[in-house]
């Protein structure tokens, strides 16, 4: 941005911006949402963010945001997995145990 003298001011980025091209926790949590939990292909989740939101996204950018998800969720998986085995009692949902005789 330049004054009415020609100086030109500019600010940095916050810290966190460390690359030319960066989303928000928004577009990944939507990706990640997407892929993991409604089970879209990585190509229609590209698909709806060019078509829906005018965003164009890589399947690579995809991939990205799952694994790091996944590597976030690495503690609290191991935490839940311990206060699962110690509990007295767990409900569970058995509808998709197949038992074959």
């Amino acid at each position: 941005m330049e004054d009415d003298k020609g100086r030109r001011y500019t600010a940095p980025f916050p810290a966190q911006v460390t690359k030319a091209v960066q989303y928000g926790n928004g577009v990944k949590v939507l990706a990640v949402y997407l892929s993991q939990f409604q089970l879209l292909t990585y190509q229609r989740v590209q698909d709806y963010f060019k078509e829906q939101i005018g965003l164009p996204i890589s399947s690579g950018s995809v991939f990205n945001f799952n694994q790091q998800a996944f590597d976030l969720l690495a503690a609290f998986e191991l935490t839940l997995i311990a206060k699962l085995i110690a509990a007295p009692l767990v409900h569970t949902d058995e509808t998709g145990i197949n038992i074959r005789r």
